[in-house]
């Protein structure tokens, strides 16, 4: 998220500027859902995981 404050700090008028702006935050915006989906990917790994190991069902 600082990234994305970062980027919209930057001041430009000019449409290339804004174009370069616009395209890297759809990029970073894509990144960072990624990024969030193999976290919760792993949380539930972790979950599943702990939880066949508490109830001693190895699989």
């Amino acid at each position: 998220m600082d990234l994305l404050l970062k980027l919209d700090s930057i001041q430009g008028g000019d449409p290339m500027i804004r174009d370069g702006k616009r395209s890297i935050s759809r990029d970073l915006l894509r990144f960072l859902e990624f990024v969030d989906g193999v976290s919760v990917k792993r949380h539930q790994l972790s979950t599943k995981a702990m939880k066949t190991v508490r109830f001693g069902r190895e699989k």
